[in-house]
């Protein structure tokens, strides 16, 4: 028994160092995002390539998480003070 337990708590932290490793990422830093196109709440199709000079922020959060609401919030605050330099979509 303690054979497995040994053998599952390895096989954990082999899976954490994985996953911490930055190697596999798409985007390194300085590089050019690649090329998306996303559906707004119209139903229209925007390309990246029309966001261009625009900061794009991406915000995943769950309605259901109270820290998720607070960050969602500040994420508005910060939006509302660099209006010009975001697109909206």
């Amino acid at each position: 028994m303690k054979k497995y337990v040994f053998l599952a708590f390895f096989a954990l932290i082999a899976f954490v160092v994985k996953a911490q490793d930055e190697s596999g990422d798409l985007v390194k830093e300085g590089q050019q995002m690649p090329a998306f196109t996303i559906m707004n709440d119209n139903g229209t199709q925007v390309p990246s390539s029309s966001l261009k000079g625009k900061v794009i922020l991406v915000n995943f959060f769950a309605t259901w998480c109270p820290p998720c609401r607070a960050k969602s919030s500040l994420s508005e605050g910060a939006c509302r003070g660099a209006k010009d330099a975001l697109a909206e979509v």
